[in-house]
């Protein structure tokens, strides 16, 4: 979760040579890799980069634990209440956190206003990577990935994954508002042209 193309480059990067894949398949998500591109630029890349120099990930751990708790406090989930105790050590955090052990006792995040939120970010992220140079930015890196997938002799591919407001009506409806219909796909379709163009 929340590994985005930069992060992505970083792995290939480390292990590509050492690990010599016959294939590199990136996943690129239209529900959060555009946006996190323009909030997470360097020099944050940096900082997580140095936080997971042992490959643990500390940074996306880290967020994940922070926008859970928020969530779920904001909804007045007792669960979470024993999170506002000091965590002392692995048992504890196992004790408290038990889905970071075993992610099928995970529960759910997202309530509908959290999920309608990120869609409508993730919406206005994508739009505006089309005018402001970031969906550019995008292509650049996954092109370098290409290149460098090619130069370890692995075959490159890229699945673009959409983001939930352009596949679910409903959600669509609660954060179009009076936006065009044809502006819910242009982004991928805008993404897609720009891939095969290289």
């Amino acid at each position: 979760p929340w590994i985005g193309v930069a992060e992505a480059a970083l792995v290939l990067e480390r292990l590509g040579s050492p690990l010599r894949p016959a294939a590199v398949v990136l996943t690129l998500n239209l529900g959060d890799d555009i946006l996190e591109l323009r909030q997470f630029a360097a020099p944050w890349l940096h900082l997580a980069t140095w936080l997971d120099h042992d490959d643990a990930l500390l940074a996306v751990v880290a967020r994940h634990i922070l926008l859970r708790v928020a969530e779920r406090e904001r909804l007045g989930d007792a669960m979470w209440r024993p999170l506002s105790e000091p965590i002392e050590d692995v048992a504890g955090l196992d004790a408290k956190l038990p889905w970071l052990v075993d992610p099928d006792r995970q529960p759910p995040r997202a309530s509908d206003e959290l999920l309608a939120v990120r869609s409508r970010a993730a919406f206005d992220a994508n739009r505006g990577a089309l005018a402001d140079g970031a969906l550019e930015t995008l292509v650049a890196r996954v092109i370098a990935m290409r290149d460098a997938s090619r130069a370890i002799g692995a075959r490159f591919g890229v699945v673009l994954l959409p983001a939930r407001y352009q596949v679910d009506d409903v959600l669509w409806g609660a954060i179009a508002g009076n936006t065009p219909d044809d502006l819910r796909d242009l982004p991928r379709a805008d993404l897609v042209q720009r891939l095969r163009a290289h």
